[in-house]
């Protein structure tokens, strides 16, 4: 093992401790600067931060065990083209969210684009109404990522459709990217990699277990402007995804369908529940999203870290010193000097509990 293991190293190695989510995650790196911090820290010291019980010092007593493991992923990784992604090079929508993944391992000549994204899903069997509506809507976009999860049914024909117009795709997998499931996926998975990724938040060689398929949608919905709902009943893994696209506050579109047919009635609640716009045509999907206007030129700030910080704040009524420490990954001494030279300059102002707003 390396005398000095990097950063992503100890990123990777901490991700893997029993009990560390992504919420955890976040706030051990927040509390004590780095990743390498949290396994130099004793134990006594780690205890008193909240959320960090006996179970949680207990697993970190394995510091060792992960770091060997992570090293076998990063040494996979290097060796099969997988590029490891930290939070400050996540798109601006997945950075919002509260329980963004820790790390996400992406595979392909693609990049995750920061506008003009929609999701879609849908049930796994697809009729062949879901599958034109889809083929005509991904054939009319412009410059509009695509972004599913390789699953049977509408995922599937979505990234078909996008690698047939040309369109780039990017398909989240709820198994590491050792391996594609399903399997026979594997030929459409290979041509993604040609102009889109793969992507997981789940490291080489971690066995799949069911429960990775529900966070895997919160990535889905976390990426992408807006989702797009196809053919559903209704409950499945297609709600779930419209559910969690609603909490992080983005666009959901739904396709209405046949009130007979079983595969309606998730679009057609979500439509009635006002938890989804009803879907017409291309045009009108694009116009509300304003995909049709050329988009605006970002100003050009000073300081590349301010204008992180500037973009974070905007998306929020208040937002705490410590959540905006890990969005934007600045060591919260050097981020209080940033907020400070932002109060002078009056684009944002403290309020009371360490938590910052807009001017």
């Amino acid at each position: 093992m390396e005398s000095k293991p990097t950063d992503i190293l100890y990123k990777i190695a901490l991700s893997r401790l029993e009990g560390i989510g992504s919420v955890l995650f976040k706030i051990l790196i927040t509390r004590l600067g780095s990743a390498q911090e949290v396994f130099q820290t004793p134990l006594s010291k780690l205890s008193k931060i909240p959320g960090i019980g006996p179970q949680l010092s207990q697993s970190l007593k394995q510091k060792t065990d992960a770091l060997l493991e992570a090293e076998k992923i990063l040494k996979y990784c290097n060796k099969n083209r997988i590029r490891v992604l930290e939070p400050s090079e996540y798109p601006l929508l997945l950075k919002q969210i509260y329980d963004a993944p820790p790390l996400l391992y992406t595979k392909g000549l693609g990049s995750l684009q920061e506008h003009k994204t929609l999701a879609v899903v849908g049930t796994r069997k697809a009729s062949a109404y879901g599958k034109s509506i889809l083929n005509e809507l991904i054939e009319n976009l412009t410059d509009v990522q695509i972004i599913s999860g390789l699953a049977y049914g509408i995922d599937i024909a979505a990234h078909k459709a996008a690698l047939q117009h040309q369109k780039s795709t990017v398909a989240v997998l709820a198994n590491g990217l050792h391996t594609v499931y399903p399997s026979v996926h594997k030929k459409v998975a290979d041509q993604i990699q040609e102009n889109g990724l793969l992507v997981s938040e789940q490291p080489p060689f971690l066995p799949l277990h069911p429960n990775q398929f529900i966070a895997r949608n919160r990535i889905i919905a976390g990426l992408a402007q807006a989702v797009l709902i196809v053919e559903s009943k209704h409950k499945g893994g297609s709600m779930v995804t419209a559910e969690m696209a609603n909490h992080y506050n983005r666009e959901v579109f739904a396709v209405p369908g046949d009130l007979h047919k079983p595969l309606s009635e998730g679009p057609l609640q979500l439509i009635h529940d006002h938890k989804a716009q009803i879907y017409l045509h291309p045009k009108q999907l694009s116009e509300i999203m304003l995909w049709t206007q050329e988009v605006a030129p970002r100003p050009k700030w000073e300081n590349e870290s301010e204008r992180s910080l500037i973009e974070i704040i905007a998306n929020y009524r208040e937002i705490g010193i410590d959540e905006l420490s890990w969005r934007t990954e600045i060591p919260l001494n050097q981020l209080a000097s940033h907020l400070l030279e932002l109060e002078f300059k009056g684009v944002v102002k403290q309020l009371p509990g360490k938590k910052f707003s807009l001017a």
